[in-house]
């Protein structure tokens, strides 16, 4: 691929993906549910849009003589199969806890993986460090990267025109390091569609986003114990806080149980997809009527496995739903009809 191409080329790499009506999940919870899949992208994920943008800047300004990132695994092999269109060499730092099919994918793509740190921090550390000791390297952060954030904006571009112009009543998306969070107010706000709240979903061991919201200013985690490696990152982007202050976001944190039960029904971002599958979300949105739409975006799916699945279903099936906003905490028993709120 010619890097001349790249000067205009903003979707080089990433597709146009289909905005799904659910049928099943639209008359369970009472409104329009849409399905952006991501998941179908050339890469597996939505971070594609991030890493092909970045990607594509550096290279217009100067081509590296190698691209590095680190990643818990999406960001891994975007940046991969994007090094490999351009023919560019790329080393990938993941950690430790990494899932070997992951690593195996962004070799496939032709990266080189280097398996080291104990956690994402720890590999953004060494991926950082390698590139400084390396002339010529260029290291993208896997969210706090504005070329990278400016990416996921794309996704509203196209969600607009798949709508016919018509604002949902809300955006539900997972948040790891906020990179997604923070593409996507950036392209709500750019397309005028500046009251659609964006549902921010976290793991209650993972709660980086929400706990910083609640303190005005970006929080690390001491840890972060989660099951969606997805959404492992002990601290969210800087850009997102500061744009969740102009534009709504509700954020909210649910179980890993009820992650890994939305998991058995539809094998991806578990997270996000347990807020429809328990109907919390019409406590999140309570005035939804029949023609609101509300649209998920399933950023990927690479990161779960048939054993996990299996797993999932012996250990976590039906469990309580205990979902987390704020100081507000929303309980029920799976087979309560109602849920309960009280504070926390």
């Amino acid at each position: 691929m010619a890097a001349n191409h790249l000067q205009t080329a903003d979707n080089l790499f990433h597709v146009p993906t289909p905005l799904l009506h659910s049928t099943s999940l639209s008359r369970q919870v009472g409104c329009n549910i849409w399905l952006k899949c991501e998941n179908l992208q050339p890469s597996g994920s939505v971070k594609i849009r991030g890493m092909g943008l970045a990607v594509l800047r550096a290279v217009n300004n100067a081509m590296p003589a190698q691209l590095v990132t680190a990643s818990t695994g999406n960001a891994a092999v975007a940046l991969a199969y994007v090094s490999r269109q351009l023919n560019r060499p790329a080393n990938v730092f993941v950690p430790q806890n990494t899932p070997a099919h992951i690593v195996t994918s962004a070799k496939n793509e032709g990266a080189t993986v280097t398996v080291d740190g104990s956690d994402l921090e720890e590999a953004v550390h060494l991926a950082q460090t390698y590139a400084q000791q390396h002339p010529g390297c260029h290291f993208i952060h896997p969210f706090d990267d504005a070329d990278v954030q400016q990416g996921y904006a794309t996704l509203i571009s196209e969600i607009k025109l798949q709508l016919g112009h018509q604002p949902p009543e809300g955006i539900l998306l997972g948040v790891g390091g906020g990179g997604l969070l923070a593409g996507v107010l950036q392209g709500l706000d750019a397309h005028q569609w500046n009251q659609v709240p964006a549902i921010a979903v976290e793991t209650h061991g993972s709660n980086a986003f929400q706990s910083s919201r609640v303190s005005g200013q970006v929080q690390t985690l001491d840890a972060c114990k989660t099951l969606a490696s997805g959404l492992r990152s002990k601290r969210v982007t800087l850009a997102a806080i500061n744009q969740s202050t102009s534009h709504p976001v509700i954020p909210f944190s649910v179980s890993d149980p009820m992650a890994a039960n939305a998991c058995q029904l539809f094998a991806a971002c578990g997270a996000v997809l347990s807020l429809i599958y328990s109907g919390v979300i019409r406590d999140v949105i309570p005035n939804l009527e029949p023609s609101s739409n509300i649209v998920v975006i399933l950023a990927g799916g690479l990161d779960i496995t048939v054993e996990q699945l299996n797993e999932f279903r012996c250990k976590y099936s039906n469990p309580p739903i205990i979902v987390k906003s704020g100081s507000e905490i929303y309980m029920r028993l799976a087979s309560d009809a109602d849920a309960s709120k009280s504070g926390k």
